[in-house]
């Protein structure tokens, strides 16, 4: 159940908003209720205050016990309580200061008596309090039953009657709770309904967004599936802006970049493919020729010599592989130590002395400092200046020349190889320290594979160092190396207290 995320977030978000708009609800169905309360008490206490500012208006005659009995005689102001009682459906009772109910005046509320016996309220604990409070000369709101007095619960108002500063009697208002209950569960229902209306629209809104985070996910998973199957070229739109719209980005990013591995992957197959097969056949052919005498024994020798070349050719493109794969699969450790990397760069030179001196290049040296000592791996440091210096030559036509210069500069020891050659289009540089990848793809394998710049660029990684490029068509290029310089440049000779001697002696 609910294994969609589409189910899981519509069903999440909408119990959410559920359990939010009945909390928001009943929280103000509560509110408004009490609202409504406090607004029937203080309408409550201004009609009692009004009904006593009457009875103090009339003319009052103490005869002891009988005190306020010319208020009971009073046509007009009992004509006055019935209105009253008959327009806020109450009961209102006219007290004395002896606890004698002078007046009862029945609305439309219910009023069960049987504690009001010929004028005379029959005291309990409440009622007592409740006269004490008036008699005190405060105004007094409670709710409840009064001892009994009442068979429902009431809402009572108690204001006093002053002649003069002096308290001489009582108006107290009785309205039933229940009369409040249909407002009160109109309230209810209005909120309910509210509540039913905000809950459809927030569904149908969640829904909306629901689809829209996962409908992103579901091409993701199409186009993966399209991806498997070798098939590049649907891209993903990105309809959003957000975190979501950033993924497809990336999606489509990563699909770029497997398109572009798998091109590179598919252009070396044909270029080992041709690297193994025409000198395979070659050779083959040549040993096929001397073996059945179609070579004449005089020429055995040039074609073995063709032969051992082809054979290097083949040593080296497999040695370049299996560099590659252990740098990859990080079986290729380094051996750190401290050497002198003007010292090798020189070796390498001397290397491809022959091969310079062939194609008529000229090598210009410039190390800035007569030693530059570096903490790497010395064999792979050779492999990275082999790489650069032999991609500069093959690209360099006759007459050309290369540059190499070393500089430390605070921590970091810098070399360069630069050349006159052909140079790299603009559009290729991102892509020249990939896998595979050659620039004129029309090379063939005499040019090399495309393996030599991505294992200088995965050494110069391993080493936490970096490798760029700066080239120009028609002018050359120039390739930078950065990694870190040895905190100490002496050189052990002089560290041991030996002079240096150069020139001649």
């Amino acid at each position: 159940m609910f294994r969609s995320v589409f189910t899981r977030l519509l069903v999440v978000f909408f119990t959410i908003l559920v359990i939010t708009l009945l909390v928001q609800s009943a929280l103000l169905s509560a509110i408004y209720q009490e609202n409504l309360r406090d607004r029937q008490q203080q309408d409550m206490v201004i009609y009692t205050q009004n009904l006593a500012n009457s009875a103090s208006e009339i003319p009052m005659v103490s005869l002891g016990e009988d005190f306020l009995y010319s208020i009971r005689l009073n046509a007009n102001f009992r004509a006055v309580l019935n209105n009253a009682a008959r327009q806020y459906k109450s009961v209102i009772w006219l007290a004395d200061g002896f606890n004698n109910v002078v007046q009862v005046t029945l609305g439309e509320a219910e009023d069960d008596n049987n504690r009001v016996q010929n004028g005379t309220l029959q005291v309990g604990a409440k009622s007592r309090y409740l006269f004490n409070k008036i008699f005190d000369g405060e105004t007094v709101i409670m709710e409840g039953t009064l001892d009994g007095i009442f068979t429902t619960p009431m809402m009572t108002v108690g204001v006093p009657i002053y002649s003069g500063d002096t308290v001489v009697g009582a108006v107290i208002t009785h309205v039933q709770l229940q009369s409040m209950a249909p407002v009160y569960e109109m309230v209810s229902m209005t909120a309910a309904r509210v509540a039913v209306v905000a809950a459809f629209v927030g569904f149908v809104l969640i829904y909306g967004i629901a689809r829209r985070i996962v409908m992103p996910l579901r091409r993701m998973r199409d186009a993966a599936g399209e991806i498997a199957r070798n098939r590049f070229d649907k891209p993903m739109p990105v309809t959003s802006q957000d975190e979501v719209g950033d993924l497809v980005q990336a999606f489509n990013q990563m699909a770029e970049q497997l398109r572009r591995q798998e091109q590179l992957r598919s252009g070396f197959i044909a270029n080992v493919s041709h690297e193994l097969r025409s000198p395979l056949t070659s050779m083959q052919g040549f040993a096929q020729g001397m073996l059945d005498g179609t070579i004449p024994q005089e020429e055995h020798g040039k074609y073995l010599t063709i032969i051992h070349s082809e054979t290097q050719r083949l040593t080296k493109l497999i040695r370049e592989l299996l560099d590659l794969s252990q740098i990859e699969s990080g079986n290729f450790p380094l051996h750190i130590k401290r050497f002198d990397i003007n010292e090798l760069i020189r070796r390498v030179l001397i290397r491809f002395l022959d091969k310079m001196e062939e194609k008529g290049i000229e090598i210009e040296v410039d190390f800035k400092e007569d030693y530059c000592y570096v903490d790497a791996d010395a064999d792979r440091m050779e492999q990275v200046v082999i790489n650069l210096v032999d991609n500069a030559i093959k690209f360099t036509p006759g007459g050309g020349k290369i540059t190499v210069w070393t500089h430390t500069a605070s921590d970091t020891a810098m070399i360069s190889v630069t050349d006159t050659g052909t140079g790299i289009p603009e559009e290729d540089i991102p892509y020249i320290f990939e896998r595979f990848y050659k620039v004129d793809k029309s090379h063939t394998g005499k040019m090399g594979t495309g393996l030599g710049l991505a294992i200088v660029k995965k050494i110069m990684d391993q080493h936490n160092g970096s490798v760029s490029v700066r080239s120009q068509l028609g002018k050359g290029t120039s390739f930078v190396v950065e990694l870190k310089a040895s905190k100490n440049q002496a050189h052990p000779a002089l560290e041991s207290g030996e002079e240096s001697v150069t020139g001649d002696s």
